[in-house]
């Protein structure tokens, strides 16, 4: 089973690989759409800050590589699409997976090659083709002050035509932990700030795992437990993409299952996914209206607010002033004409801050 690291990296390798409708005919699957594209003599470029003596920094470079699949014809002929016997062949640039794992700079090459696949007992075959694609990654290490270093990871992509798709680094380190440069302690502002990055934005995943992702993500991201696999289009919702799959024709459903086998794999989850577990679930301890609280009003709050301390009451509405401060209207379990705080008449609701009172 996949930990989380490569749950998250993985989500970020193929978005946008593939996009709703999963056939070669839509006009976005024609013009194929990903982040994290490093074309030939261009780079990416991580920056990030490492508290303690780190022993080892440890960069894991994914991406992914276009593998041209082309169908010929029993005569040997390169066409776009084959059917032979009820069953479809198409022409697709797949993608292959790359992955080079190091602590120091090194060089990388991954050399061309063709195969082919027999189909449909010799009626057709798959020629896939594969170019040569060379890069560098460099790692570089500087001690900025006591206790705190800066390492820089650079990936270079020294191909003649190929790409690298999705490119991402995963970093960690030994004995040390990372700087979250999202919310770090103001003593690393300064230092935060010279940090050049280059397509890349550094986020924590664990103290000493950090991801340096093409997408802009939040530090500690996660896979939602509810998503039932992947749908390589993250601009959607799942339970719309799921919605959308199962209203497709068994033509369409056919075109897509012949594309790719991911498109069929989605295909496959969409037709035994159980659509209420993907209506959207409560994770934050935000209050919501509806819950119940105990009041604990501040000391310097109005005499009546005090005289309310430790009243069990809900949260009937939330309001924002134009100062941007949220205020909750709570109405009292004890009151007997709580009905008429729930219809908003004065006297039988009252606000309070959110540092006010505590959830129950």
């Amino acid at each position: 089973m996949k930990n989380k690291v490569e749950k998250i990296a993985d989500a970020i390798l193929y978005e946008g690989y593939l996009l709703y409708p999963y056939r070669k005919s839509a006009l976005k699957n024609q013009h194929r759409f990903n982040f994290g594209l490093i074309d030939p003599n261009d780079y990416f470029q991580t920056q990030v800050l490492v508290l303690g003596d780190a022993k080892n920094l440890s960069a894991t470079v994914r991406f992914l590589q276009i593998q041209n699949r082309q169908v010929v014809d029993g005569q040997g002929n390169k066409v776009e699409k084959l059917e032979v016997d009820g069953q479809f062949f198409e022409t697709w640039d797949e993608v292959i997976e790359r992955k080079i794992e190091t602590s120091e700079t090194t060089d990388f090459i991954f050399e061309s090659e063709v195969f082919a696949e027999i189909l449909a007992d010799g009626k057709a075959k798959f020629v896939r083709q594969i170019n040569q694609i060379t890069g560098r990654i460099e790692i570089e290490k500087e001690r900025i002050r006591e206790n705190l270093q800066r390492f820089t990871v650079k990936i270079f992509n020294l191909s003649e035509t190929e790409k690298f798709i999705s490119g991402h680094a995963i970093l960690s380190v030994e004995n040390a932990q990372f700087v979250s440069l999202l919310e770090y302690a103001d003593e690393f502002e300064n230092e935060v700030k010279a940090l050049q990055q280059k397509n890349l934005f550094p986020v924590l995943i664990e103290k000493n795992i950090m991801l340096a992702s093409p997408i802009i993500l939040y530090d500690y991201p996660q896979v939602a437990p509810e998503s039932v696999g992947d749908f390589y289009d993250a601009t959607e919702i799942d339970e719309l993409l799921t919605l959308r799959i199962l209203t497709m024709t068994d033509a369409e459903k056919s075109e897509a299952s012949a594309l790719d086998s991911r498109a069929e794999r989605i295909l496959q989850q969409a037709e035994k996914t159980k659509l209420m577990n993907l209506h959207g679930i409560w994770r934050g301890n935000f209050p919501k209206i509806g819950q119940q609280v105990r009041l604990k009003p501040k000391k310097s709050a109005d005499a009546f607010d005090i005289f309310l301390e430790n009243q069990i009451a809900v949260i009937e509405s939330i309001e924002e002033d134009f100062e941007g401060r949220k205020h909750f209207a709570v109405v009292l379990e004890a009151d007997e004409g709580r009905d008429f705080g729930f219809d908003k008449f004065i006297g039988h609701r009252f606000f309070f801050y959110e540092n006010e009172f505590e959830i129950l």
